[in-house]
C-alpha cells in the first residue's frame, strides 16, 4: 500500500449518535487512499476500517477550498460541508445515496485544502 494522498486530517465535527467517536474517524481516514484528482462536489463510496474489528461503507462528498474566501469559511466552519452536516434533509437531497451525515473532516489533498463530508449510505435490503 502506498502513502496516503490526504494529510493533515482533522475532525471538524461528528454525529455523537453516529456510533463512532472523533478519534475513530481520524484513525480510519489516516489509511484511506484517495484518487490523485478530486473535483469539487465529487462523491465517492468507500469502505473504511473504523475499528480493529469493524469496517463500514461511507459516502464522501469532497469540497475543495481553493480561494482565500473558501479557506476563511473553512476556518470559521461555514463551508457547504458544515451546512449540509447541520441540515440532514439538505444532505440527503444533495449527496446521492445517503441517509445521514456522520462527520466533517478537514484535510490537505495533493497540496490543496479540502473538506470531506462523511455520510452513511442508504441501506438496501434484499430478500
Amino acid at each position: 500500500m502506498g502513502t496516503p494522498r490526504v494529510t493533515h486530517i482533522k475532525v471538524v465535527r461528528y454525529a455523537p449518535d453516529g456510533g463512532y467517536a472523533a478519534i475513530e474517524w481520524l484513525r480510519a481516514f489516516r489509511t484511506v487512499e484517495f484518487p490523485p484528482t478530486l473535483e469539487d462536489g465529487q462523491t465517492l463510496r468507500i469502505g473504511v476500517q473504523i475499528t480493529k474489528k469493524r469496517a463500514v461503507d461511507v459516502v464522501l462528498r469532497i469540497e475543495r477550498l481553493e480561494s482565500f474566501t473558501d479557506r476563511l469559511r473553512g476556518r470559521l466552519n461555514r463551508t457547504q460541508s458544515d451546512a449540509l452536516f447541520k441540515n440532514r434533509a439538505q444532505c440527503v437531497l444533495r449527496v446521492p445515496s445517503t441517509s445521514r451525515p456522520l462527520a466533517v473532516l478537514s484535510a490537505v489533498h495533493m497540496g490543496s485544502a479540502i473538506r470531506i463530508l462523511v455520510c452513511a449510505p442508504i441501506q438496501v435490503f434484499e430478500d
